[in-house]
């Protein structure tokens, strides 16, 4: 004869246990065993030991789980099932509030975080980790009661995370870890673009941290000098955005970069941009002169369908290209060092012609 003994009512907490954590206000897995003879109850939730509150009323205990949504309090908590002869209390788990943490620029010396968080309010600190390659631990960087933080000894296989530290000393759950080498963030900016608008370049700078900038300063290559583009600045605490215009623009290809100045004195300046500006003419050619073997390219004004005759200074044909587009590239590998005249037709009418210099 083979027996054991078993208690008639059993239940026994599988999730949460000690050390688990879930995010407030959100949807969380409960998980048991339970004996048969257990088929429903209340569970039941205490923040902070306060008082229990009743979050579900179930009647499907023995599925062993049920998804619920914890309360948007952050703190520690336990949870409760009252059947009709026992309670069981789980173990103390955190409720923790959500952070997203994101890079703001990334230079050769230092990196910029900054992160958002719900119920900020319970918040006392935030726990800035970096990750070790080595030891595939997280090491505590900097401990800070700001939502932003710049960091040295940063490069590209640097992984950062943050964590909430709440009034009572809980920790919360980390952030999802961010490289400190974002694709779409540079050093103190995200982009310089240019647009032309009524024939006139619009230069706009997108920031991707205000802080510690002192003045934007726009600047146009011309004739291999750089010079200052006068603009009326914005304000750094209002917007991320800055903008120039230039009055001037050169017939053909401008090309603009602005200057980012640190409140310590240094500068950080973004790679150019560059547009094409058409006034008398349509189309731009570039270089001119060009040197033997160098291709030429042509920008026209609109996309269409175009033709290009290449000659000599006598008027006899040496190439004749056909293209659809608004650029094309025209090789001078077939040609020697001299002179050419070309031209360009639209419909089978000559819209532009000049002269081409290969040297």
């Amino acid at each position: 004869i083979a027996y054991q003994w078993d208690n008639k009512e059993s239940f026994e907490w599988k999730s949460p246990v000690s050390g688990s954590k879930a995010y407030a206000g959100e949807p969380y897995i409960l998980r048991w065993d339970v004996s048969d003879a257990i088929t429903d109850g209340k569970i039941q939730i205490s923040i902070d030991n306060q008082e229990w509150k009743i979050i579900s009323d179930t009647k499907t205990l023995n599925l062993g789980y049920a998804e619920l949504k914890l309360p948007d309090i952050p703190g520690e908590a336990r949870v409760k099932l009252i059947t009709n002869k026992n309670e069981y209390i789980s173990d103390r788990f955190t409720i923790s509030p959500k952070l997203r943490a994101i890079t703001t620029f990334f230079c050769k010396d230092s990196v910029g975080l900054t992160w958002e968080s719900t119920n900020e309010e319970t918040i006392n600190s935030y726990n800035v980790f970096k990750f070790d390659r080595s030891s595939s631990t997280w090491n505590l960087a900097k401990i800070t009661d700001k939502k932003n933080i710049i960091l040295k000894d940063a490069d590209n296989s640097t992984y950062y995370a943050v964590s909430a530290r709440s009034k009572n000393n809980q920790e919360s759950i980390k952030s999802v870890a961010i490289s400190a080498k974002d694709d779409d963030v540079s050093c103190f900016y995200k982009r310089l673009f240019v647009d032309v608008i009524n024939g006139r370049p619009l230069i706009s700078l997108e920031l991707s941290a205000a802080e510690n900038i002192q003045s934007i300063t726009f600047q146009k290559l011309r004739s291999n000098e750089i010079k200052n583009l006068n603009y009326q600045p914005l304000d750094l605490t209002n917007t991320n955005y800055y903008t120039a215009v230039d009055s001037f623009p050169n017939e053909g290809m401008n090309s603009y970069r602005a200057q980012i100045t640190l409140v310590n004195g240094e500068y950080v300046v973004t790679e150019y941009v560059s547009v094409d500006v058409f006034k008398a003419k349509r189309f731009t050619l570039f270089p001119v002169p060009v040197t033997m073997g160098e291709d030429i390219t042509i920008i026209a004004d609109k996309y269409g369908d175009y033709q290009l005759v290449l000659m000599d200074l006598q008027g006899a044909i040496l190439h004749n290209y056909t293209y659809i587009g608004s650029d094309f590239r025209l090789p001078t590998s077939s040609l020697i060092k001299g002179m050419y005249i070309y031209q360009i037709n639209e419909n089978h009418i000559t819209v532009q012609s000049g002269k081409l210099v290969v040297q």
